[in-house]
C-alpha cells in the first residue's frame, strides 16, 4: 500500500497511513510514532512515481513540462483505474506516461504554487 500526505491546521505536511475516524482525518507518522491530524482536503495517495528530480508525486500535486511552459495536475481517473497528468485551465486531460520528465513546483493545496 503507498503512503498518503495531508497538510495539519500548522502548515506543515506529513506523510504516512491514513486514517480517519469519528470525522477526522489522520496520518501515522512513522518517525515520531504517532497519529496527526490533518485538513481532509489535502490528503492525498502517493502515485508511486517520480518526477525528474526523484521527488514522490501525490495527488493533487501541480507538475511543470519539461519545456516550462505548461502545469498538469496529478489526478485519479476512477474509471479507468490509473494516475495521470490533467492539464491546468484546459477542457482536455492529458495521459502523460513520461512523468520523470516533468517537475513537481506545488500542490494544490498551497498558495505558492498558483
Amino acid at each position: 500500500m503507498r503512503p498518503y500526505r495531508g497538510k495539519t491546521k500548522e502548515g506543515k505536511w506529513v506523510k504516512g497511513w491514513y486514517l480517519e475516524v469519528r470525522g477526522t482525518s489522520n496520518i501515522y507518522n512513522k518517525k515520531r510514532g504517532l497519529w496527526i491530524e490533518v485538513i481532509p482536503e489535502t490528503v492525498g495517495q502517493s502515485t508511486g512515481l517520480c518526477d525528474k528530480n526523484g521527488k514522490e508525486y501525490f495527488a493533487d500535486d501541480i507538475a511543470l513540462s519539461k519545456d516550462g511552459l505548461r502545469k498538469y495536475i496529478v489526478t485519479w481517473h476512477k474509471a479507468q483505474g490509473y494516475w495521470y497528468l490533467c492539464g491546468v485551465g484546459k477542457a482536455w486531460s492529458d495521459n502523460t506516461p513520461m512523468w520523470e520528465e516533468y517537475e513537481i513546483i506545488g500542490t494544490v493545496h498551497d498558495k505558492e504554487a498558483e
